[in-house]
């Protein structure tokens, strides 16, 4: 069981993940990499799942930043998607 990260882990660990991918150059914005915070909680799985989303999403809007704006985009997509399972399942709330 992961424990959730600090702000500070936070952004420490998605420069990290993108250093190991290759990244030479900051990607995410610092007002994006606080969206990330406020929105995972620091939770390892939702930092993985919000920023690759977000790496998707400026690769087809062919944009060299990420920045909050994206990420905005990002947790809206997510938050339908939670909302159209919930409804599917016959449970009728969208949860946050």
């Amino acid at each position: 069981h992961l424990f959730s990260l600090t702000r500070r882990e936070t952004f420490e660990y998605i420069k990290h993940r993108l250093s190991l991918a290759g990244a030479k150059e900051e990607i995410f914005t610092p007002d994006a990499l606080e969206a990330v915070y406020v929105y995972s909680k620091g939770t390892p799985r939702l930092i993985n799942l919000t920023c690759d989303s977000a790496l998707l999403s400026a690769y087809v809007l062919d944009a060299k930043v990420i920045n909050d704006d994206i990420i905005r985009e990002v947790i809206k997509e997510r938050s339908l998607e939670r909302f159209t399972e919930f409804k599917e399942e016959g449970l009728d709330v969208l949860t946050k």
